[in-house]
């Protein structure tokens, strides 16, 4: 079954970078099961840029949407 995206894989630094913060902080979500989710591919760890897009969009407050 395929869900439909064919765009790269993220790693744990392209989300740093795209919501510049710190590494610390994604792995500290990540390991809090927080933030964007993740792929756990054998040792990698791994991010859809959909769910990166989803977690983003949740993020929205009110005051911004208004």
């Amino acid at each position: 079954m395929h869900h439909g995206s064919t765009d790269p894989l993220l790693t744990e630094h392209d989300i740093a970078r795209r919501l510049a913060i710190s590494i610390a902080t994604v792995r500290r979500w990540r390991i809090g099961r927080t933030g964007v989710p993740f792929i756990k591919l054998g040792a990698s760890v791994r991010y859809r840029p959909e769910d990166l897009r989803a977690y983003i969009d949740s993020r929205i407050s009110a005051k911004e949407v208004a």
